[in-house]
Formats: structure tokens, sequence, C-alpha cells
């Protein structure tokens, strides 16, 4: 799972889906979450198939990781949903979402 989800990051940062806010402090990442919801990101477990680890569901302000249900616990989901509560619910992480005109 970790060598999947290592490729379509590099593929967002690439093309610039997704991306760091300018570094206001260097413990930002470690502060608690400040609840601003300005986007939503998080992991899901779910019974997919055996072949496919996880898969990426991306929409206007959120994304959403589903990942295999054998390949991650329950704990390791809410750790997860903890991190990007903060990185990109308080901004830390902008998404550059394209829209139709």
């Amino acid at each position: 799972m970790c060598v999947e989800l290592n490729e379509f990051h590099r593929a967002l940062l690439a093309e610039k889906r997704w991306e760091q806010t300018p570094i206001t402090s260097p413990h930002r990442f470690e502060q608690p979450a400040e609840g601003l919801g300005i986007a939503d990101a998080r992991w899901e477990r779910r019974a997919l198939p055996a072949a496919v680890p996880c898969a990426p569901l991306e929409g206007l302000a959120r994304f959403t990781w589903l990942i295999h249900e054998d390949d991650a616990t329950e704990r390791l989901c809410r750790e997860m949903n903890r991190y990007l509560t903060r990185i990109v619910g308080d901004g830390l992480w902008r998404q550059n979402w394209v829209t139709a005109s």
C-alpha cells in the first residue's frame, strides 16, 4: 500500500493539485487542529478487491483515501485523520482544484 500511496502523492504534487502553503512556523504541523474546516481529507477502510490496496476519491475541498481494510487498522486511520484534519482542514496544504468556467 505504501508504494501506491507514494506514487499517487508524487503525481498530485507534480501536477500541483495539492501544495503546501507558506510556512509561518517550523512547528506548525505539530500544533493541535484549529477546526477551520477549510477542506476535508481522510482515510477510510474499505473492502476493496485484493489487487487494489488503495484508491483516491477527490472532489472540491475534499480528498478521501479508500484503504484496503487488510492494510490499515481503525487506529491507524484515526491517527491519520487527526493529522489530515490539521494539515488540510486548517489550510496548511491547499487544493488547486480546476473548475469549469
